[in-house]
């Protein structure tokens, strides 16, 4: 509306001014700006990752199925030769007179006979038994390779004897193998299946390894896995008796032990013991050492810049999680975690960092996401304007969320006016140009507080005082009828 307003009045003689009035337009704005972007709160933190299926043991002692002599027939002449000298070596086997049974067994290795595999596995086991379980794995093998009648426990001695030499499982599509490879090379936790395995004592063995059972024969490994889930149980106190016997010198599972028992001191909150343990397993086994001093790192908010990439991740991630962006982003960056590194920089409120780490992260919608916020929260019209042009075809849903904002920044409150879709931020538009007759038009039936809000200062601008009274009275806002 118009008001008369008077300025001043001054009787200056020397220049001869008089009394005058103005008239003036009273206008009201109201300023907005888009609800910050908020990057998750929490991230993902696995602070008992499960180590202890490194401490897969092979079998104790290989499982062999009972050797039959052939059943048609005897020992005779006319036999094929073949047949013969197999059916030999099997009766010399079962004497218990092996230099005899490895003589005929070993005629049948240089022919074409049936019977070449199970004269392969016999060979092996005879080895085994001198001893010899180098050459006892090359027949195995060989058993394995060629069939017979005791493939099945050819293979399988094969697998468990490799296993017990070379330290790692061999990889096969064979159950239960297959899962023994997943669980020490992969670290996962399969579905066990022993149906027609021949190696049935190390298949209980490893249900109960999985299960987190103790096993008389395997102590250490399923000692460990039962302290485990003590732990995943909550069960500090007694995980930690437990832990404590199995990470003495002698152990065979003394690292993994140590490594559980800094998470414990972690979660006691005794952070000296945290690091001590990490001092001791330094030279045990490196990897853990560096995880426990990402955990302290984290907790206390130091840097430690000769860290795995790995440990980096896990130190920013705790330090993020307790609100210390600052720590987080160092490490995130120092990781090459951009896109956390980027969120850290968001929490801080730093955009212009932001900015330089965007050129990092694969061109995909949230992308795109950040690349908006950082130039609408850092004020970066060049970049807005860009990136608006390039999500308008790709991501319209981005492109309504922020355009609108963008000009209303801008103060082009009828371009903004135009892409709002919200009738609440439309109405500020048109209050914001002046058009306080669209806002009672828009706002004719007003939803919530908010909108008879703006109405009501709408009608004050018009000089409808009587209409704003009606929308206020009984409002926490009705002293702007004052």
């Amino acid at each position: 509306m118009w008001k008369l307003t008077s300025l001043f009045s001054l009787v200056l003689l020397a220049f001869g001014l008089k009394e005058f009035e103005v008239k003036v337009k009273v206008r009201d704005f109201i300023y907005l700006r888009k609800e910050r972007f908020r990057p998750p709160k929490e991230l993902k933190l696995d602070l008992l990752k499960d180590y202890t299926l490194e401490a897969l043991e092979p079998p104790k002692e290989l499982e062999f199925v009972k050797v039959k002599p052939l059943q048609e027939g005897g020992l005779s002449c006319g036999q094929p030769e073949d047949r013969y000298y197999f059916n030999l070596g099997v009766q010399y086997f079962l004497e218990g007179d092996f230099k005899r049974s490895e003589e005929s067994l070993r005629k049948l290795l240089n022919l074409s006979s049936p019977f070449l595999g199970d004269s392969y596995y016999l060979l092996g086991r005879i080895e085994h038994l001198r001893g010899n379980e180098e050459r006892a794995l090359d027949l195995f093998e060989g058993a394995c390779r060629f069939g017979g009648a005791y493939k099945r426990n050819s293979c399988e001695s094969f697998y468990a004897l490799y296993f017990k030499l070379k330290g790692e499982p061999y990889y096969t599509d064979q159950e239960p193998w297959e899962s023994v490879f997943r669980i020490k090379v992969l670290n996962e936790r399969p579905k066990l299946s022993c149906e027609g395995s021949t190696y049935k004592r190390y298949c209980q063995y490893l249900g109960k390894f999985l299960g987190g059972k103790i096993d008389g024969e395997y102590r250490e490994s399923t000692l460990l896995r039962y302290s485990y889930k003590l732990l995943k149980e909550g069960k500090l106190k007694e995980a930690k008796g437990i832990l404590l016997k199995l990470s003495r010198p002698l152990s065979r599972v003394r690292d993994l032990s140590l490594y559980y028992l800094g998470i414990v001191s972690y979660r006691e909150g005794n952070l000296k013991e945290l690091l001590r343990i990490s001092g001791i397993l330094k030279t045990l086994n490196e990897k853990l050492s560096q995880r426990l001093l990402a955990l302290y790192g984290g907790r206390k908010g130091i840097f430690f810049e000769d860290l795995s990439d790995e440990a980096k991740e896990l130190a920013g991630r705790i330090a993020y999680n307790l609100g210390n962006y600052r720590i987080s982003y160092l490490y995130f960056l120092s990781s090459k975690n951009y896109l956390y590194a980027l969120y850290s920089l968001i929490n801080l409120g730093e955009y212009k960092g932001a900015k330089e780490l965007l050129k990092y992260l694969p061109r995909n919608k949230n992308y795109y996401l950040l690349s908006l916020e950082v130039a609408y929260q850092g004020a970066d019209r060049k970049l807005m304007e860009k990136t608006l042009r390039e999500v308008k075809g790709k991501y319209p849903e981005l492109y309504k969320e922020y355009a609108p904002w963008y000009y209303f920044e801008l103060g082009d409150y009828q371009r903004a006016y135009e892409l709002f879709e919200d009738n609440y931020k439309r109405a500020i538009c048109l209050f914001n140009l002046g058009n306080y007759e669209g806002v009672v038009k828009l706002l004719k039936k007003p939803k919530g507080e908010r909108e008879r809000l703006i109405l009501a200062r709408a009608y004050l601008l018009m000089g409808k005082a009587k209409e704003a009274r009606k929308l206020l009275k009984g409002s926490g806002n009705y002293y702007l009828l004052g």
